[in-house]
């Protein structure tokens, strides 16, 4: 039996998904999903895709695509949020 796929949206949740190779779009809203990448913080499996960032619908935190090829533990991988943030501190003199 086949995987079934969910908008990645909580509030549309439709399973009225066009799979494709690495993404889903949902066929209700419009929303494209990614099929190979889970929250790292919740593990929420369907997360939108935007080309080279997922974001949790949940958590509300992107990622780079990236740092799930680069990094095996989830604790490694840090959102675009924590980076900023760290970003800042840097800079600050």
């Amino acid at each position: 039996m086949s995987e079934e796929y969910r908008c990645p949206d909580p509030e549309c949740n439709s399973t009225n998904v066009k799979i494709e190779k690495e993404t889903f779009r949902c066929l209700e809203c419009g929303i494209i999903g990614s099929k190979t990448h889970h929250c790292p913080r919740c593990k929420r499996k369907y997360l939108m895709d935007f080309d080279t960032i997922v974001e949790c619908p949940i958590c509300r935190l992107e990622f780079e695509k990236a740092d799930f090829e680069i990094f095996s533990d989830d604790d490694d991988i840090l959102s675009l949020q924590k980076k900023q943030e760290i970003n800042k501190v840097l800079r600050e003199p």
